[in-house]
Order: C-alpha cells, then sequence, then structure tokens
C-alpha cells in the first residue's frame, strides 16, 4: 500500500467528504484502502464479526455512479441506507 494510502486511514471524514465531492478521490478506491487496512489489522484487533467486503464495494460502486452523476449525499452518502443492517442481521442468515 502506497504512502498516499495509508494517509487516507488517518484523513478526517470531512476531508475525505470534500475529495469524494470534487471527484479527487473514487468511492471504490477508498473503500479498496479501507478494506485492505482492515485485512492487515483484524487478526490482532478481532473488532468484526462478519465483514461484507463484496457488499461495501458493490456500494462503494453504486456511490461513485451518484457521485459521477451529480447526486453526491454528504459525507455518509449511501450510509444510510445501510445502517438497518448493522440492528438486524436476518439479511445473513
Amino acid at each position: 500500500m502506497s504512502t498516499q494510502h495509508e494517509a487516507l486511514g488517518y484523513t478526517s471524514i470531512a476531508a475525505l467528504a470534500a475529495d469524494l465531492e470534487q471527484r479527487r478521490l473514487s468511492p471504490v478506491e477508498l473503500t479498496d484502502v479501507l478494506l485492505q487496512r482492515i485485512d492487515t489489522h483484524e487478526p490482532q484487533l478481532n473488532a468484526f464479526i462478519t465483514l461484507l467486503a463484496e457488499r461495501a464495494r458493490e456500494a462503494a460502486k453504486e456511490a461513485e455512479r451518484d457521485i459521477a452523476a451529480g447526486r453526491y449525499r454528504g459525507p455518509m452518502h449511501r450510509s444510510e441506507e445501510h445502517t438497518s443492517e448493522l440492528q438486524s442481521p436476518d439479511h445473513l442468515v
């Protein structure tokens, strides 16, 4: 992982949101970098019960399409649609 990509893990959501909105950063690129960080640190942290990496990548691709079409929704773009998954994991069974 490049130094530039490593820095994304320490960048504020506000700064990342500005880069996403201005299309200096791709949601897909950001998702891949963060999933790589999870892959690297998860064995020591044991922070996830279930990691839905492919679903995250699909959501990032959809967000990228939205942003390209001028439908940027703010720093938590598309996250509001997935919060119910945090409360009810029935879709995983």
